[in-house]
């Protein structure tokens, strides 16, 4: 056996060993362009459009750090053999070379489309990186950060921040003028640098800066007070929220706070928070009397949502066209009556029309309960159902789509319930439609399977996939100091899998009213698809009255010795004259 071959272990046939090459350094040899392609892209006009001359780039300091180059080692290659496993690849003891005392060359930041139009806004939705938060040692005190707020919110009005954002540019530049602001340097409509001029000259004068929002937690570990109509992600422009002050104030993630902030010091993004002055528009002193959502006494179901009025019934008898939200709400309102508090599933086959069920159910319940919050969450869904969600009146709409990451998904259906969580807590009743169950499971699987693949000794922190949704589905309750939560959501059944038939299993073990969906009236075109046979409600007895209860059995007689179609047909005819 020859030197070079040494390290290899020796086979038992008489063949020579032959020297390994990565399969994806071959790749990488395929993918390097050749001299004519270099050429060609050389020739081709640039699809970056050029900045105007009265614009002047200048992206921020963190920009660049996110586009560090990866580390080589000495041999000017990528991470060796050794070095994937977590091993390093340099020599240790009396041999170890010493480290380099040359400074390491920056990263050169990336051109950005330029433009009067997409500059300011790329930058004011873009979330800050770890580059851009202040020292660790600036708000480690909560007592030093709020004698810093009364210091410098001692005079003036307060600017408040949202007012800022939701105004024009040239009222912001109108106003950063009345308050004497250096403009000089502002360039095109660029809105940091105004924003960063008005921030300044309130400094100087110790006016106030107040902001409000919710508590999030972002996936990168930090703490920032977002806005629910942008999806609960932080924009640079977002308050940063230290976990010295969280602390202090004990606040919880979903949770409406008002603070004031300091607008951050020159070069930094965004801002942070200074101190507390409101916790969902309680006094901070007031705010340690809410009882947590999982603390509190779960109460049985008495309160129902009425989806059909006798004013539609009675429209309904004259019209020979049916309405089908009304044929909806009058079969949901004897089958399954719904409540306050419930876990509601709509379930089917692929293609039966459960996202159809769960919009008009939306825009039902927003019209009859408009004191109740509604709210709507699209898991990796479509677009066009997203804004076609939008258009119901009274309805707040969250969603991802199928071109996220799983983990936005997650992310998204995390900061939705414990916004719902703590308005629960104090009082309010919320309704939360989801769609669907099946698409959280999905992402949740595919996260359990990351964390096994990165951690050997098994996920971190990860929880499996019967947890989550045994987690996620149980916040549905009705609670002692008045709130309640009720979760309407939708899953898939007969999808291929032994997993997914127990996974269903345990929703609808664990569900407080359940619509089946069926696939074959759907095809007729007859809404809304229930199988009428099976659709119900464990609170029948107490949301329905007396003579509801004797009109809904004699037609449950009637419906149970014929097909599905033929239930559907007999409910139709006979449930306006009940």
């Amino acid at each position: 056996m020859t030197e070079e071959n040494q390290d290899w272990t020796p086979s038992k046939t008489k063949k020579t060993a032959r020297k390994r090459t990565s399969p994806a350094r071959k790749r990488a040899d395929d993918r390097k362009p050749s001299e004519t392609q270099a050429a060609k892209k050389a020739a081709d006009p640039a699809k970056i459009p050029e900045p105007p001359p009265d614009v002047e780039v200048l992206p921020p300091a963190h920009f660049a750090a996110q586009y560090e180059p990866p580390k080589k080692n000495a041999s000017g290659k990528g991470r060796s053999r050794n070095n994937r496993r977590g091993r390093s690849s340099a020599p240790s003891g009396p041999q170890a070379q010493p480290k380099s005392t040359e400074p390491q060359e920056k990263a050169v930041p990336v051109d950005l489309p330029v433009g009067k139009d997409d500059f300011s806004s790329y930058f004011r939705i873009r979330r800050p990186g770890v580059a851009s938060l202040p020292q660790k040692h600036e708000v480690a005190d909560a007592a030093e950060l709020e004698k810093q707020g009364r210091r410098l919110g001692s005079a003036g009005n307060p600017l408040v921040l949202a007012d800022l954002l939701q105004s024009n540019f040239k009222d912001l530049q109108k106003l950063g003028n009345q308050m004497q602001a250096d403009l000089s340097r502002v360039s095109g409509e660029d809105w940091d640098g105004v924003l960063e001029a008005i921030f300044r000259v309130a400094m100087k004068a110790q006016q106030p800066l107040h902001a409000e929002g919710v508590l999030a937690n972002q996936p990168d570990g930090f703490s920032f007070l977002v806005q629910p109509e942008q999806g609960f992600q932080a924009r640079n422009v977002d308050p940063f929220v230290p976990l010295s002050v969280i602390r202090q104030n004990r606040l919880r993630s979903g949770q409406r706070i008002k603070v004031q902030i300091h607008p951050g010091e020159r070069g930094q993004t965004c801002p942070y928070v200074l101190r507390v002055l409101a916790v969902m528009d309680k006094p901070v002193e007031k705010a340690s009397e809410i009882v947590p959502f999982f603390q509190q006494k779960i109460l049985k179901v008495t309160k129902g949502i009425a989806l059909s009025t006798t004013k539609a019934s009675r429209a309904k008898k004259k019209t020979v066209e049916v309405d089908p939200q009304v044929s909806l709400a009058q079969k949901i309102d004897y089958l399954a009556p719904l409540g306050f508090g419930q876990r509601i599933l709509l379930t089917g086959e692929p293609h039966s029309g459960k996202a159809d069920v769960l919009l008009a159910l939306a825009g039902l319940v927003s019209k009859q309960s408009k004191k109740e919050k509604v709210r709507m969450l699209f898991v990796d869904s479509r677009p066009e159902l997203i804004e076609k969600a939008k258009e119901i009146k009274g309805v707040e709409v969250y969603g991802t789509t199928f071109t996220d990451d799983p983990e936005m998904h997650l992310d998204l259906a995390a900061n939705v319930l414990e916004y719902g969580e703590r308005d629960a807590e104090c009082g309010e009743n919320v309704i939360l439609l989801v769609d669907s169950l099946s698409k959280l499971e999905r992402a949740q699987e595919r996260k359990f399977e990351r964390a096994s693949a990165n951690h050997r000794s098994g996920p971190l922190g990860v929880l499996p996939v019967e947890a989550y949704l045994r987690r996620f589905w149980s916040t549905g309750r009705a609670l002692e100091g008045g709130g309640s939560l009720t979760l309407v959501a939708t899953e898939t059944t007969g999808v291929a899998g032994n997993k997914r038939d127990e996974f269903s299993q345990i929703l609808q073990a664990m569900a407080s009213s359940i619509l089946f969906l069926d696939k074959t009236l759907r095809w007729k075109r007859h809404f809304p698809p229930l199988d009428v046979r099976q659709t119900y409600s464990h609170d029948e007895e107490v949301l329905l009255s007396a003579a509801k209860r004797k009109v809904i059995s004699s037609l449950r007689r009637k419906m149970g010795s014929v097909d599905n179609e033929a239930a559907f047909e007999i409910l139709d005819q006979e449930l306006p004259n009940a």
